[in-house]
């Protein structure tokens, strides 16, 4: 597997001259310690990664359930919404109850 990562440094100066030193120390040792400490799975917490990929695999399910669906959104039980003042006209769409219903019947046949 091939991984591309892009990344941008600033160059560590004084006034107008680039300090060496301090870029050395960036590029040869604080950007190696960095993959070490991100690309590599042995160096990982293996419950904090599998915890993403699970997340990750829930995010695909309930976006693919609400295209079927034909929903534009999911909130949780408990999410705390914040409408912003708005001073023109919007169309909103709000989920119906009979919509509701059935995204958690078919949760419950999971």
């Amino acid at each position: 597997t091939k991984i591309i990562v892009r990344f941008e440094v600033g160059f560590p100066a004084n006034g107008r001259t680039i300090n060496a030193p301090e870029l050395e120390k960036i590029l040869f040792d604080f950007l190696p310690n960095c993959v070490n400490n991100v690309f590599y799975y042995q160096n990982l917490n293996k419950k904090e990664v599998e915890s993403v990929i699970f997340l990750a695999e829930d995010q695909m399910y309930i976006r693919r359930k609400l295209t079927e669906l034909g929903l534009v959104c999911f909130v949780a039980n408990g999410s705390i919404l914040l409408f912003p003042r708005i001073r023109y006209p919007l169309n909103f769409y709000f989920l119906t109850k009979e919509r509701l219903s059935v995204w958690e019947f078919e949760k419950e046949l999971l």
